[in-house]
């Protein structure tokens, strides 16, 4: 186990020592090898919705309702449309020399 955490300080160090002038990278490491073995974990954000009323839920089932009167609404918002407006788009150029892999050498 010694030699686990022994590595485990050891990349931490590494970084900040080979880090060029980058302050806030080097805060970072410097603060989680305060912070102990787990410094590196943090508390997931819990997110309350509220009724429709106002007040916050308190269980699963009025989050799930409140999610899915949400959703309903956003992914059935269907909004009449006329199709003859989508002749005046002006389309683009398509630029094939764009359309490569990229290469980080």
């Amino acid at each position: 186990m010694e030699i686990a955490k022994t590595i485990w300080s050891c990349h931490p160090h590494e970084e900040i020592q080979n880090i060029p002038f980058n302050p806030k990278g080097a805060w970072a490491n410097i603060k989680r090898l305060m912070g102990g073995e787990t410094s590196h974990n943090t508390a997931p954000k819990l997110i309350q919705p509220r009724t429709p009323s106002g007040s916050p839920t308190e269980n699963d089932e009025e989050n799930v309702s409140v999610f899915a009167s949400h959703f309903k609404k956003i992914l059935n918002n269907h909004k009449p449309t006329d199709k003859i407006v989508l002749n005046d788009i002006h389309l683009l150029e398509i630029m094939g020399e764009l359309d490569v892999p990229t290469s980080w050498t």
